[in-house]
């Protein structure tokens, strides 16, 4: 412990470093003279009890008591150079206090009567930060200390009389912290070379990444079976084992019982050990694979390569009903023997040859199974993840970029216009009378000429035009070029030629109409959203025009469509309040006198 700038740092064996300012040292003082030793070590005690594993009581209490001596002595000691105001900085490695926030929540709660009635109200925040601050510093010592075989009475014993290999591992370091003899056996390791490792060193590279991710990651677990390969570290082989894991507490923390049972005797040669043991990698292979891929060509021509590696002479994935393979690499010959798994769902064939005499095992064609289930889960990804994508950028319908991502590109499309000099003209197009049609024959049928619409316009103007749905019926094309007005033209012949065509509505032929209107930019807005709201104000008149028409943006004196919308809304607000009058004015006959 030193005194430091006005306040004090307290140092751990490990050079944990708890820093304390002058003002919080003083809010502790002032809160220990106040209260009495039993009150404290009492809510000390409450604050390990909730720390604790399954809430030890009697350790609770005698570390109650111990860190209330510690931090009497530390602000005695610290107490002459506690004065100056300064700013405190608390290490980085002071505690982990995601781990502890439940816990300190229902600690203060338990401290607020306490603390409330014996130091200022406005001091009492601050005077529970610093406690807190304290015994962070203190549960985060605990979780240091090291577990040994100390903490497990005559624990070699009883785990030297076990034929499975025993592994026991502190989840909070992720070291061995004891074994037995099998396991030595079985690792080709020494005890004592294998206790203070890293537990995933025990497994082959590929798989340590899985084992911490699974079984390192602070959740409790309960004879959870699997099984994997372990590397035996002196003959430099994977051992195939069934794997079973359990937590378990202690009062110096949690560990991690890992049992690992040998499977090499189920096994009744060594070539067939080899070849399982090439399908076990060639599984984490295609597992990785099926994570990180998302193009279908791609990942079934990998999934080939990947299963041809294993040593097959061909390898064919086939979809249901089809001769034609969806991925193949190799080839056949007359000493080819050959395997066809089909999938679990039936709609996928994997087809396997070997060069060789043997019929295939029954674990091969079970992890075939395994490795064919994966392929069908990696397609289904796939699948399913494209639709989302799509979702997020297009419209369902018509398969056009929706209203907001025809935004977003439009807006990037006038900043490269403006860095390359160009213009851009934004033409949107709204069928007209369009409900007409939806009443007359249907959604469906108007949904169907949508689609028709767009599928035409993709094809007339080409997958780099940005084309988007930006309403119900209204679709945008952004036109950008230096010299506009031709290409303008263009677009706009090109736009009257695609609804000069009929559209099919079950048995009828529509000709359909659209109004057009086009705003241009810099000519007309310098923004992209100034833009759209210009374009939209063109089709509207286009369309008061009577529709089949193509009208330009331009300024009018008349009023703009906010000032439309603001005056119905006061006109609407006048008549509901009564403010509004009417007056008869009377015409007069000049030469009669008489009201006509």
């Amino acid at each position: 412990m030193v005194a430091f700038l006005g306040g004090i740092q307290f140092y751990d064996t490990e050079r944990r470093t708890l820093y304390l300012t002058g003002e919080e040292l003083r809010y502790l003082r002032t809160l220990l003279g106040a209260v009495g030793d039993d009150r404290l070590s009492e809510l000390f005690e409450k604050f390990f009890s909730y720390i604790l594993p399954r809430g030890d009581p009697t350790l609770a209490k005698d570390l109650g008591k111990k860190y209330l001596s510690i931090l009497k002595d530390l602000l005695r000691r610290g107490e002459g150079d506690a004065d100056r105001d300064t700013e405190g900085i608390t290490s980085s490695k002071l505690a982990r206090y995601d781990c502890y926030l439940e816990a300190l929540s229902r600690w203060i709660v338990e401290a607020i009567p306490l603390i409330s009635g014996s130091v200022k109200r406005e001091e009492v925040s601050f005077t529970i930060l610093a406690l807190a601050k304290y015994l962070l510093f203190a549960t985060d010592n605990l979780g240091q200390i090291d577990i040994s075989t100390d903490s497990l009475p005559r624990c070699r014993e009883v785990l030297n009389a076990v034929k499975d290999a025993i592994v026991v591992v502190d989840t909070q370091s992720g070291r061995i912290v004891e074994t037995n003899e099998s396991a030595s056996e079985l690792l080709g390791v020494p005890r004592d070379e294998l206790v203070g490792r890293e537990a995933e060193w025990i497994y082959p590279k590929e798989f340590r990444h899985v084992f911490r991710l699974k079984y390192l990651s602070g959740k409790d677990i309960y004879r959870r079976r699997e099984i994997l390969y372990l590397e035996n570290k002196k003959d430099k082989v994977l051992i195939p084992a069934e794997a079973e894991y359990s937590t378990f507490y202690t009062a110096k923390g949690k560990l991690l019982v890992c049992s690992f049972r040998d499977l090499r005797d189920r096994f009744s040669a060594e070539e067939q050990f080899r070849r399982i043991q090439i399908l076990y990698q060639t599984l984490s292979r295609m597992n990785m694979l099926m994570t990180s891929e998302r193009n279908r060509k791609v990942f079934l021509s990998a999934a080939v390569d990947i299963l041809f590696d294993a040593g097959f002479r061909y390898v064919g994935i086939y979809s249901k009903g089809s001769p034609i393979p969806l991925a193949e690499k190799g080839s056949f010959s007359s000493r080819t023997t050959s395997a066809c798994i089909g999938s679990k769902e039936g709609n996928l064939f994997l087809l396997v040859g070997k060069d060789c005499c043997r019929s295939f095992l029954e674990e091969e064609v079970a992890l075939l199974v395994e490795i064919l289930g994966d392929i069908n889960f990696g397609l289904r990804k796939i699948e399913v993840e494209d639709r989302v994508r799509n979702l997020e950028v297009k419209d369902s319908l018509t398969n056009l970029l929706n209203r907001q991502n025809f935004v977003k590109r439009m807006a990037l499309e006038i900043e490269e216009a403006k860095r390359k000099s160009k213009k851009c003209a934004l033409i949107v197009l709204d069928i007209d009378r369009f409900r007409e049609i939806n009443e007359a024959f249907g959604h469906e049928a108007g949904d169907q000429i949508l689609k028709d619409l767009a599928d035409r316009l993709i094809g007339a103007f080409g997958k780099k035009t940005l084309i988007g749905k930006i309403g119900g019926d209204e679709i945008a094309v952004l036109i950008s070029a230096r010299d506009l007005f031709s290409v303008l033209d263009r677009g706009l012949d090109t736009i009257k030629e695609v609804l000069s065509k009929p559209f099919k509505v079950g048995s009828y032929s529509l000709n359909l109409t659209a109004s057009v209107g086009v705003a241009l930019f810099p000519a007309d807005a310098q923004a992209y959203s100034d833009l759209l709201s210009k374009a939209i104000t063109a089709v509207q008149r286009a369309k008061e025009l009577g529709g089949n028409k193509v009208s330009f943006f331009y300024e009018t004196e008349g009023p703009t469509p906010i000032e439309k919308v603001t005056m119905r809304s006061k006109l609407q607000k006048a008549l509901e309040r009564g403010e509004l009058l009417l007056f008869y004015q009377p015409k007069v006959s000049l030469s009669t006198g008489r009201v006509v």
